[in-house]
C-alpha cells in the first residue's frame, strides 16, 4: 500500500493483472460607519461609482490572498537519476538489471480499449474537496528539445472500491468527459538503466479538474489518456531503485487484470499527486470565467451558471460545475456590447437588464433567452419607468407571480437618487403600477424577496447601496399583505458594515430563508473581504468569510441548486477581472500547483 501525505487541517463547521499487450516492455515497439467621517471620502472616490475613465486605475484598496501548496496524497515517486538523463534532465529508469521489462502501461482507451486504476485513502472524517489531480503519461517518438506535450485529453471517473468488485460504484465523473486542464513536461525521460541518455520517451504531468467533495474511505481513481502520436500512451510505473514491486494497480482491457510487471511479474502502482490546502475556507476558487467584467449579470439554468451581461468583455458564458469549464456562447454578444447593467432578473430561461443611461442602444428593458440564445428588447404594455435608463438599479423577482421588480437606482451615474421600485410582469409582458417609494435613495444595493415564515407574509427588501452622499447600512422591507413599507432595520436590521457594489443571492436551507452579501466597498471606499449571510430565523448577520479568489465590488452573485457562486468584479477601480468561487461551507480546498514546474 501506499503513503499517504496528509496533512490535519483545524475546521470550524462540517459541510464537508495487464495482458501482455497492455504494458510498454523492450520486445514492444515504443513506439485564478454607514457615514464616512467626512463628504471628502465621497468625493475623491466618487468616480468608482460612475463609468470608466479612458485611463482607469485601481485605486480602490485590494486584499490580497495568500496562495498555498500543499500535498495530500502522493501515490509514488518515478524518478530515479535526479539530473542523469540526456541533457541533464532526470531519468525513470527500468530496472533491467532486477530482471524488469515493462516501461508503462497502456490506458489508451478509445482506439484500444485500456484504461488504468489505483486507489487512495482519506483517513479524515471530514473529507476532502478534491479540485484537481495530476496523472503522469508519456508517448515515444521524436521530440524537439525541451519536448512539448503531445496529449490532448484524460478522463477519468472515481469508484468507491477495487473497479473489478460488482458491488463497487462510480461516484465520481466517466469516461466520456475530457477533463484536461493542463498538461506540461516533467523534466523526465523514462529510460532503461543500460541507456538513461535514451530522449525518446518524456514524462508529462496532465492535470486534471475534478471539483468534489469526497468523504472519509479508499477510492480507486480509473483514467485514460488520449495523445497526438500514434505510440501509446503509457503510463510509467512508480519506480524505486532496488525495489521490483511497489503496489496494486490495475489495468482494464476486455477485463480487470493487475498491473504486473513483465518480466518479475511483481504489482506495480501507478503515479498521481493530490494537492491540498492546508488554509481552509469556506469558499473554493473555481477556474476563471471566459469574459472578464464588473457591474455583470448572472442567472442560474439548466444546471449551470451563467455570467450574461456587464462591463468589460461582451457574450455569455456559462460554467457547468459538473466539469469545472466555463463555455462562452458564440453569437450571444448584445447588440448594445459592453455595458453598465449592473443586475438583472431571471424568470426561468430569460434574463431581463435594464439600460443604464450612458450605453448606446441600451435603453429600457431587454432581455436574454438562455435557451435560444437571442437578445430582445423588450416593448411592454402599462406604464414604464420614468427614466429610459437607471444606473445600478438592483432587481429582484417574485418566482411565484413572475414578476420582476426594479429597485433604486440613479438617473445619472454616480450614488443613487432614486426610491422607486417598479413591476414588470414577464407573464403579461406589461409594466404594473410601481409599489410605493422606499425611505432612502440608494444604488448598488441588494434586493431580496421571501415569504417570512412567523407570518407567512411576502416581503420585497432593499439592503445597503450608496446615495449621492453616505454609504449605507439600513435596510427596508416592503409587506405585500400591508402594502407598505415597514420602518427601516425592522426586518432584517442594519447590515454589520456600510456596502455598496456587493453581489447578493438567497437561499434555502432545511426551510429557513438566507439572504447572502458577496464582497462590496465600505464606507471609506475599501473593499470588503467578507461574504455575510443572514438568517430570516435568527433575524442576525453572520460572516460567512472571504472569498478564495480575492476581493471585489461592483460584483455579483447567483443561487444554482441552493448553493452560492460568485463571478467577476473588480479588484479595485476599473480592474475587472472572471474569477468565480463557490461556497462550500468550511471544508477543505485543495488547489493545484506542480512540483515539476520548479525543476530546472
Amino acid at each position: 500500500m501506499k503513503k499517504a501525505r496528509v496533512l490535519l487541517i483545524i475546521m470550524v463547521l462540517s459541510l464537508l493483472f495487464v495482458s501482455l499487450a497492455g504494458v510498454h516492455g523492450p520486445q514492444i515497439a515504443k513506439a485564478e460607519n454607514e457615514n464616512p467621517p467626512d463628504s471628502e471620502v465621497i468625493q475623491s472616490n466618487a468616480w468608482l461609482l460612475g463609468t470608466e475613465p479612458a485611463r482607469s486605475a485601481a485605486s480602490a484598496s485590494v486584499f490580497s490572498l495568500t496562495s498555498c501548496n500543499q500535498e495530500f496524497w502522493d501515490n509514488g515517486e518515478f524518478i530515479t537519476h535526479p539530473g542523469g538523463g540526456s541533457q541533464g534532465v532526470n531519468v525513470s529508469a527500468l530496472q533491467t538489471s532486477l530482471g524488469m521489462q515493462t516501461y508503462g502501461f497502456t490506458n489508451q482507451y478509445f482506439s484500444m480499449g485500456y484504461h488504468t486504476a489505483d486507489d487512495f485513502i482519506i483517513t479524515d472524517t471530514r473529507g476532502w474537496q478534491v479540485d484537481n489531480i495530476s496523472f503522469f503519461a508519456y508517448q515515444d517518438g521524436d521530440y524537439p528539445n525541451p519536448p512539448s506535450s503531445p496529449f490532448v485529453e484524460v478522463y477519468l471517473q472515481i469508484w468507491d472500491g477495487p473497479p473489478n468488485d460488482p458491488n463497487s460504484k462510480v461516484v465520481f465523473g466517466d469516461l466520456s468527459t475530457n477533463r484536461l486542464i493542463s498538461t506540461s513536461w516533467t523534466k523526465t525521460y523514462r529510460a532503461a538503466d543500460t541507456g538513461l541518455m535514451d530522449d525518446s520517451m518524456p514524462i508529462m504531468e496532465n492535470v486534471v479538474y475534478v471539483g468534489a467533495f469526497l468523504p472519509a474511505g479508499t477510492y480507486w481513481l480509473d483514467w485514460a489518456t488520449k495523445g497526438s502520436m500514434t505510440t501509446g500512451p503509457w503510463v510509467p510505473p512508480v519506480t524505486v531503485l532496488g525495489q521490483t514491486a511497489t503496489g496494486n494497480a490495475w489495468v482494464f482491457k476486455d477485463s480487470w487484470q493487475p498491473a504486473l510487471d513483465e518480466g518479475t511479474g511483481t504489482g506495480q502502482d501507478l503515479p498521481f499527486i493530490i494537492r491540498g490546502c492546508r488554509e481552509q475556507g469556506p469558499w473554493q476558487q473555481l477556474t476563471n470565467s471566459q469574459v472578464d467584467r464588473m457591474d455583470n449579470v448572472l442567472a442560474a439554468y439548466n444546471g449551470k451558471i451563467w455570467d450574461i451581461t456587464g462591463r468589460g468583455e461582451t457574450g455569455v458564458s456559462n460554467y457547468d460545475p459538473a466539469t469545472g469549464i466555463w463555455s462562452l456562447i458564440g453569437g450571444s454578444t448584445p447588440p448594445f456590447g459592453s455595458n453598465y447593467a449592473r443586475s438583472g432578473c431571471q424568470v426561468g430561461n430569460e434574463v431581463f437588464v435594464y439600460g443604464d443611461g450612458v450605453t448606446a442602444g441600451f435603453t429600457g428593458l431587454w432581455s436574454y433567452n438562455m435557451s435560444t440564445n437571442l437578445w430582445k428588447q423588450e416593448t411592454p404594455t402599462g406604464t414604464p419607468p420614468a427614466y429610459q435608463g437607471i444606473w445600478a438599479p438592483a432587481w429582484v423577482a417574485d418566482p411565484a407571480t413572475k414578476v420582476c421588480y426594479l429597485t433604486g437606482g440613479a438617473n445619472v451615474p454616480g450614488g443613487g437618487t432614486l426610491t422607486s421600485v417598479y413591476a414588470y410582469d414577464t407573464v403579461q409582458d406589461k409594466w404594473l403600477t410601481p409599489l410605493r417609494a422606499f425611505d432612502s435613495v440608494r444604488n448598488y444595493h441588494a434586493a431580496f424577496f421571501f415569504t417570512r415564515q412567523t407570518d407567512s407574509h411576502k416581503l420585497l427588501c432593499v439592503a445597503g447601496g450608496v446615495t449621492t452622499g453616505p454609504v449605507l447600512t439600513s435596510t427596508q422591507c416592503y409587506d405585500f399583505t400591508k402594502a407598505n413599507w415597514n420602518e427601516e432595520d425592522i426586518d432584517l436590521g442594519p447590515l454589520p458594515i456600510p456596502l455598496w457594489g456587493m453581489g447578493y443571492a438567497q437561499t434555502t436551507i432545511s426551510d429557513e430563508i438566507q439572504l447572502w452579501l458577496v464582497n462590496g466597498s465600505d464606507g471609506e471606499f475599501n473593499i470588503s473581504p467578507e461574504t455575510w449571510i443572514f438568517s430570516a430565523k435568527t433575524k442576525s448577520w453572520a460572516s460567512a468569510g472571504p472569498l478564495q479568489s480575492g476581493d471585489f465590488f461592483r460584483t455579483s452573485a447567483v443561487t444554482l441548486d441552493n448553493v452560492v457562486y460568485h463571478v467577476g468584479g473588480s479588484l479595485g477601480g476599473f480592474n475587472y477581472a472572471g474569477k468565480a468561487d463557490k461556497y462550500i461551507g468550511f471544508r477543505l480546498y485543495i488547489p493545484c500547483a506542480s512540483k515539476f514546474s520548479q525543476l530546472k
